[in-house]
């Protein structure tokens, strides 16, 4: 996992819906989603998914792109 990458990800596909959007969509705080997307810690695998349903992507596209 490129965690650099990954965090780039996050921050690109959020695109213009706000942090606490999100973070209220995957149940986390506005300060872990905030990490994630600044490569400061990754969300576990419930988190991932999560995510990746609400930015229309699959977890492999989202957290191992070079995969």
């Amino acid at each position: 996992m490129n965690i650099l990458k990954t965090s780039n990800l996050l921050y690109h596909y959020r695109d213009n819906r706000s942090v606490k959007e999100i973070a209220r969509k995957i149940g986390v705080s506005v300060t872990s989603l905030r990490n994630y997307e600044s490569g400061k810690s990754m969300p576990r695998d419930a988190i991932k998914e999560k995510l990746a349903r609400i930015y229309n992507k699959s977890v492999q596209e989202l957290f191992y792109p070079d995969f």
